[in-house]
């Protein structure tokens, strides 16, 4: 016990000697910069320069992630470049303030507590890969809670160890991503009961119905539910199992790229998965169409009881679908990232 003792004080104090070589080397070289952070805004008003700059970045690379999620549910990786980039260098301007010295623990903390629940929900495939670079990101960019005047609102409560992981501000984005996501849920379960749209209230939160030409132009996936024993709710009692149905789901992009194959292929013209004669998908998935720039294959279909071909052949015999729409994930979290620096903890507000 005493050896552990001396070894973590060992790593406390070699910790703090290079904390104060670099803010020897570095105070004289960015304290210009910081005084005239410091004479631009008014810090009588709680507020702390570097996160009016933290906020700066965080505006236009959150609007195009936003946009680019909601067009094409993709954004490309170098659209998470600044975040790390500025992220890394406001630690060193906190660090030359003394703010870094005295939150260091919590920056790191927030930093491991973003990145580590983010890869695991990427992993889990409950994130996207762009969901995860961009809370690893924002953990990074906003390592601490922002002093932006009288903003947030409301703060969680100041907690002592271990419990103080709910002051971590990466988790507070998390929670008011998840909350705000929440919703979409609730918005289908209404529309599907106005729409009398009648099937299990697991499918009535997830999908919606439609028909088969306008949900090729969407992004999600369609629901075989040729596949299920009835539309019950007893059918689909476990949850988990029902997850893994709406995997087993026929990517809509798929479709509409085997419409430009067999366009190509068959010198047609067709615009919509019901004018094809004759559904020839195995064809497609073996084609150099389905490889990508590295010769690995694109698509692969999971199988729920069909070969490839009796999925699609289905759905050609069917006038409308039920597909769980493709949510833009972006968007609640860059409203969770909102909500954070203005209002604060949501989950906090309610329940405390």
């Amino acid at each position: 016990m005493m050896a552990n003792i001396i070894v973590v004080s060992m790593v406390e104090n070699i910790g703090l000697s290079i904390i104060q070589q670099i803010h020897t080397i570095l105070l004289p070289l960015l304290k210009p910069l910081t005084e005239l952070l410091m004479g631009i805004f008014d810090t009588t008003a709680q507020t702390y320069p570097v996160d009016i700059l933290r906020v700066l970045v965080s505006i236009p690379v959150l609007t195009y992630a936003m946009v680019s999620d909601f067009n094409t549910r993709r954004v490309s990786n170098e659209a998470w470049i600044p975040l790390f980039v500025f992220g890394f260098l406001f630690i060193i301007l906190d660090l030359v303030t003394g703010k870094t010295q005295i939150l260091l623990p919590w920056i790191i903390s927030n930093i491991a507590a973003g990145t580590t629940l983010g890869y695991i929900l990427y992993k889990t495939r409950l994130f996207g890969g762009a969901d995860f670079k961009a809370i690893a990101g924002f953990s990074v960019l906003f390592p601490t809670y922002p002093l932006l005047i009288t903003f947030p609102l409301s703060l969680p409560p100041i907690a002592p160890p271990p419990y103080n992981v709910i002051n971590l501000f990466s988790l507070t984005i998390m929670s008011n991503t998840v909350l705000i996501a929440a919703l979409y849920p609730l918005y289908l379960f209404v529309h599907n009961m106005m729409q009398n749209n009648s099937k299990s209230i697991l499918i009535q939160l997830t999908a919606r119905k439609d028909t088969l030409a306008c949900v090729v132009e969407k992004h999600g996936k369609i629901l075989p539910l040729w596949t299920l024993d009835s539309d019950n709710d007893s059918t689909l009692r476990n949850i988990v199992n029902y997850f893994k149905f709406i995997q087993s789901g026929i990517d809509i992009k798929l479709i509409s790229e085997y419409i430009e194959w067999y366009n190509q292929q068959y010198k047609t013209n067709i615009n919509s998965f019901d004018e094809v004669e004759t559904v020839t998908l195995s064809e497609f998935l073996e084609s150099d169409y389905n490889k990508d720039s590295n010769g690995d294959t694109r698509w692969v279909l999971s199988d729920n009881g069909d070969t490839a071909e009796q999925a699609l052949e289905r759905l050609t015999n069917k006038s409308s679908v039920w597909y769980t729409p493709g949510i833009p994930f972006l968007i609640p979290l860059g409203l969770g990232l909102v909500t954070a620096l203005t209002f604060g903890d949501l989950f906090f507000a309610i329940v405390w």
